[in-house]
């Protein structure tokens, strides 16, 4: 389980990335890297020899690259990340630069024994509640790690950054990109709940969380999630607009549909956040 920053697309987003190898010695990788749509989802391609890593997962239309390798002590993953050219475009097209990295490793918070879940909702006065889940966790050398929930927002398993102790308060930060939320909250061992302040923009909202003593790390169930070879074509496209910049797509074609004919289309837009 790595994290850190990277730059990518003019922008530096907080990243996660998680590797796992199930009981047949297969390998998968999940990426978590807000800034550029991707949360906790599967990476379409892994290769992992020895200490060196390579994981290629579509963002927004355009295959994204990363490849570190292992310090010797296994606690930091160093190397490049690359947006790549998708299949098909144009020969003119160049790719962009490689970027440098470091990540370094952690725990995942809802993993250690010592975790401790608070679900409820958030009131966000003339927006309604907003349900989440903020969990935290001491590492065996004392430290602290956490992540959040946000369902309704598709936020499963948010790092947080930055989580610290002072006097028995916590401090954590939820590494939104362009509004990053900073968390300020006491565990109320009497009462069994978080309760303290979530701050974000203008925002200085009061935290009150009771205990979930039952928490199991959700997930989506997501069979969109396909894997290769693919019973359709699908081709990546790029669309020029006034302003400048790109927007991005995936065009997916039945098998054996004939040039010109009509069939049903369906346009999928994404949700709130930012546009690339």
């Amino acid at each position: 389980y790595w994290v850190g920053r990277i730059k990518v697309a003019k922008m530096e987003p907080f990243i996660a990335l998680e590797v796992s190898r199930d009981d047949a010695g297969a390998h998968a990788a999940r990426l978590f890297l807000l800034g550029l749509g991707s949360m906790n989802d599967q990476c379409e391609e892994i290769s992992v020899d020895g200490g060196k890593l390579t994981v290629v997962k579509q963002l927004m239309g355009k295959p994204l690259q990363i490849v570190g390798t292992m310090s010797d002590d296994a606690q930091s993953l160093t190397g490049t990340v690359q947006k790549l050219t998708p299949a098909g475009a144009p020969d003119d097209k160049p790719a962009e630069e490689p970027t440098e990295f470091t990540l370094h490793r952690s725990l995942k918070a809802s993993t250690l024994d010592t975790a401790q879940a608070f679900t409820g909702d958030l009131v966000i006065p003339g927006m309604g509640k907003l349900g989440m889940t903020l969990v935290f966790a001491r590492t065996p050398g004392g430290s602290w790690v956490g992540s959040v929930d946000v369902p309704v927002q598709s936020i499963l398993g948010m790092p947080l950054m930055n989580v610290t102790e002072t006097d028995g308060q916590l401090r954590a930060v939820m590494p939104i990109v362009m509004n990053p939320a900073v968390i300020e909250a006491t565990i109320d061992k009497q009462q069994d709940r978080l309760v303290g302040k979530f701050k974000q923009a203008t925002f200085d909202l009061d935290l009150n969380l009771p205990r979930n003593a039952g928490y199991v790390s959700p997930s989506f169930a997501r069979p969109q999630h396909p894997r290769k070879p693919y019973p359709y074509e699908a081709v990546e496209l790029t669309v020029p607009t006034k302003a400048g910049f790109e927007l991005a797509g995936t065009l997916t074609v039945p098998q054996g549909a004939s040039a010109g004919a009509r069939a049903p289309c369906a346009v999928l837009i994404s949700g709130s956040g930012q546009q690339h």
